[in-house]
């Protein structure tokens, strides 16, 4: 009977010291509850435009950076979220409504790569608020708003009277105030015009410096590294391409 005793005992505080283990090791979760309505610089409601919650590491112990893609703004602006996570304070992004299939936005991983670091790019501070009520921004303006744009490739490398079929690949790299943000990734050839000599690209407001690298593969030759300036508004970009090749 004691020796019975004695390991219904040792089994309830196993069971015990597990639970604390755990409650422990394992974040609290924390309910994050937003509304508002997504409307432009005169006011008007916003269709279509990308909104989500990103969970920063830092503002929490033992939790994971992780970004929820939760919500798009319907016709008439409005958008709601719902979520648990394992912060008390993260960021809202709301992306202004882009098409993908016309341009390539490279900011769509913009909370991934470095630029949150900026406040321009931090996105809106937003605190759990317990298990009651929802935080209602009201009318908010999207605070990332990519900007299309195009590039020559003709006026960065030479080319023959055909194009620029005689260069096979091209990788870009991105910098915002001296950060290097993006780094010699590939440029996907279906964003290429090769016959006119164009890329499309797109980037959120801002002064950006772009470097360029094309090769020949088929020759294996150095890669040319050619580099332009572009000063991005709401609606325009100014390119500020280099001096032309001789």
């Amino acid at each position: 009977m004691m020796r019975q005793t004695y390991f219904i005992f040792r089994s309830f505080f196993v069971g015990v010291a597990l639970v604390l283990i755990l409650s422990i090791s394992t974040p609290t979760q924390n309910r994050i509850t937003v509304a508002g309505t997504v409307v432009d610089d005169s006011g008007k409601p916003v269709k279509g435009a990308t909104i989500f919650f990103y969970q920063d590491a830092s503002e929490c112990n033992g939790c994971h950076d992780q970004v929820f893609p939760l919500s798009w703004s319907g016709n008439d602006g409005e958008f709601f979220l719902d979520d648990r996570v394992s912060t008390r304070l993260g960021w809202l992004y709301i992306f202004a409504p882009f098409s993908s299939t016309e341009h390539w936005p490279l900011a769509e991983s913009v909370i991934e790569l470095k630029l949150r670091r900026f406040p321009e790019f931090r996105g809106i501070p937003v605190k759990s608020q317990g298990s009651e009520g929802a935080i209602d921004l009201g009318m908010v303006k999207a605070n990332i708003v990519n900007v299309p744009f195009s590039i020559d490739l003709r006026k960065l490398f030479k080319s023959n009277k055909d194009g620029l079929e005689e260069l096979s690949s091209f990788k870009i790299s991105v910098r915002y105030k001296g950060v290097t943000v993006w780094d010699k990734l590939m440029i996907d050839a279906r964003f290429i015009k090769r016959d006119i000599g164009e890329v499309k690209l797109a980037l959120p407001v801002g002064k950006w410096k772009l470097d360029f690298w094309a090769s020949d593969l088929r020759h294996n030759r150095k890669p040319i590294k050619r580099s332009i300036v572009a000063n991005l508004h709401l609606g325009t970009a100014d390119i500020h391409y280099p001096k032309p090749l001789n």
